[in-house]
């Protein structure tokens, strides 16, 4: 289950710290990113950095500010910064 998680704000130092790259997209980054949209769907918002959510690691969600436009349609991408 998805965790709305505190979206930090400048000028919280944690913001600035250099976030980790990522190799391999697995269970534990599936589930960042999940929270992640989470997160950003209820701020609301169509994107969000791991950063901004006190997590230091190279990955971002995009979405397209809707929830849900039909069955089997895709309104956000999942992004990994190489």
């Amino acid at each position: 289950m998805a965790a709305i998680r505190p979206i930090l704000c400048l000028p919280d130092p944690r913001l600035r710290a250099v976030s980790e790259k990522v190799g391999a997209v697995d269970d534990s980054v599936r589930a960042l990113m999940d929270d992640m949209l989470a997160t950003m769907y209820d701020a609301p918002g169509i994107g969000l950095a791991a950063i901004q959510i006190g997590v230091a690691r190279r990955v971002i969600v995009m979405g397209s500010g809707e929830k849900g436009r039909g069955a089997g349609a895709a309104v956000f991408r999942r992004s990994r910064n190489p």
